[in-house]
């Protein structure tokens, strides 16, 4: 309440001095209540239905200093706050260790390096927050326009590559220097932005995660092309391997807590005999603690991303390619580097006639579950597609099943080749979800029809295959068939600014789901979903 009260104040003021400093103030945003009902999101016949309200407030000030210098900020509050959770965070240690798409370990609280949860667990909801997402000042010239600092990021083509919207808000917010110059029909410019910093302090140097852009794009009136190259220099890089060992290290210390109480249980809890418990139980997870956790490498990747979008008559047409190169110096004794390489593409064909509207498309993002060779090329893990959404269990954010679809990895081994305690996820979870890491291979097709003019129903359906899917200890190779899944859309402007849209969305399970064990069974997914917003 006073980070609310403070921000009331901070634009009071400013109000207040608009008319000596000639201010304007325009604010944008919305606020918007969804809920959720998943028959069963583990994909289990044991699996209870999960069915929740969450919210979120988002505004977005922009400041209007002059004609040409302009300061734009945006906040959150009650950001995925679930209706009826406790407010305040609390300590845990779940092991849920999943990584955004800098490579840090990421959920409700902060983690350590092993994937430990330090500040809060997914049980409790510490989201009921207030929080800055960016503040940036957009300035005109003669050479042309610049934007500076913590920027609300926008996706470059079709949104292969891109995770700018998130759900809800445009959250997803960087660090950047950008300089834009229009040039007849053209539109160039570069980047500079600083995805992690670690030279703030005294502990590491020379950790950087760092991304140079350089890009332009020519636009017509039915169509606009583009080329965007770019520069990723990563000095402190988790690499697919280097993750699963630290999923593995933290599931291993978990177990031992567990054997440590019970062991101290069992003998009566007296001081001696629990110290000789854990002592014991510790064993194993020391040496594996020791030789899981490899060095962090330095990645160098280049990325070209051309795109095309056009509207012929009736007929549209658009088409993307991402295409990443580079290596990993792995920096560790006696191990060898790796060469980075990644590719994802997509091409859709969509046409209109009178109220209804058909499309019909494919996307193809790359790979890699062979932890053993020299090569990295899952692109998913290099640069996930949140924006490219293609059914909303298997891809979406919104559906909040990024690292839940499927549940976990059931591998008891430790030095085996699973990714135990792995979450399965789906294809937005990003690096830190096996699904993530798989890659995929999509077929899809989308009706639509405008029933009037506030009203909107559809259809999408879509066949998904993984790239390339994990072993099993013995060393049986998962199934790619992710299934088939259905979504019935609605899409209803009740109002000027309120708006309902819900979905009806059924996977029908694939065996990758089954992880290998052709004897597990995996129960079909049905999720009801709808949201109301208000926009302003």
């Amino acid at each position: 309440m006073k980070n609310v009260r403070f921000v009331v104040a901070i634009c009071a003021a400013l109000m207040i001095a608009a008319p000596a400093m000639a201010l304007d103030l325009e604010i944008s945003g919305h606020y918007f209540v969804e809920g959720y009902n998943h028959s069963n999101q583990e994909l289990k016949d044991t699996d209870a239905t999960n069915d929740y309200l969450s919210m979120e407030f988002m505004a977005k000030p922009v400041f209007k200093i002059n004609d040409n210098i302009t300061l734009t900020t945006q906040f959150t509050a009650l950001q995925d706050h679930v209706w009826g959770k406790n407010a305040f965070p609390q300590a845990g240690n779940e092991i849920l260790p999943i990584s955004d798409s800098n490579g840090n370990f990421i959920t409700t609280g902060e983690r350590d390096d092993n994937g430990f949860l330090v500040t809060g667990s997914p049980e409790v909801d510490s989201s009921n927050n207030f929080d800055w997402k960016a503040a940036y000042m957009t300035i005109k010239t003669p050479i042309g326009g610049f934007i500076v600092g913590r920027y609300i990021d926008t996706p470059w083509g079709l949104g292969l590559g891109d995770s700018t919207a998130s759900h809800g808000s445009n959250d997803r917010h960087k660090d950047r220097i950008m300089w834009v110059i229009p040039v007849g029909d053209f539109i160039s410019g570069a980047v500079y932005q600083k995805n992690v910093e670690n030279d703030d302090n005294n502990l590491v140097s020379d950790q950087d995660f760092t991304k140079a852009y350089v890009f332009s794009a020519y636009k017509q009136k039915n169509w606009s092309t583009g080329l965007l190259f770019a520069k990723y220099t990563h000095k402190d890089y988790p690499s697919s391997k280097n993750l699963q060992t630290a999923v593995r290290n933290a599931a291993i210390a978990k177990q031992t807590e567990a054997l440590t109480t019970a062991g101290a249980l069992a003998a009566g809890a007296d001081l001696a005999t629990a110290l000789a418990a854990g002592a014991n139980a510790a064993a194993p997870a020391a040496a594996a603690s020791t030789a899981a956790y490899e060095t962090r490498g330095s990645l160098d990747l280049w990325v070209l991303d051309p795109y095309f979008k056009g509207t012929f008559g009736g007929l549209g047409i658009e088409a993307e390619l991402l295409y990443g190169w580079g290596d990993v110096d792995q920096n560790g004794i006696g191990t060898d580097d790796l060469d980075a390489e990644g590719m994802g593409y997509m091409f859709d064909l969509s046409y209109d006639f009178g109220p209804f509207s058909l499309m019909a498309g494919t996307t193809f993002i790359s790979g890699d579950w062979d932890l053993n060779d020299d090569t990295a090329s899952p692109m998913g893990y290099f640069e996930p597609s949140i924006d490219h959404e293609r059914g909303f269990l298997l891809t979406s954010d919104t559906s909040g099943l990024e690292t839940t679809l499927g549940g976990r990895v059931n591998d008891p081994t430790v030095n085996g080749t699973g990714p135990l305690g792995m979450p399965m996820g789906n294809l937005s979870g990003g690096p830190g979800t096996v699904t993530g890491q798989a890659g995929a291979q999509m077929f899809y097709v989308d009706i639509g029809w405008q029933v009037m003019e506030k009203l909107e129903l559809g259809l999408f359906v879509v066949t998904s295959k993984a790239d390339d899917v994990p072993k099993t200890i013995t060393g049986n190779e998962w199934d790619d068939d992710h299934g088939e899944e259905f979504d019935f859309k609605i899409k209803w402007n009740i109002m000027d600014n309120l708006t309902f849209s819900g979905i009806v969305a059924h996977l029908s399970a694939g065996d990758y789901w089954k992880q290998g064990d052709p004897s597990r069974e995996v129960e079909d997914l049905t999720t009801f979903y709808g949201q109301l917003i208000v926009e302003f």
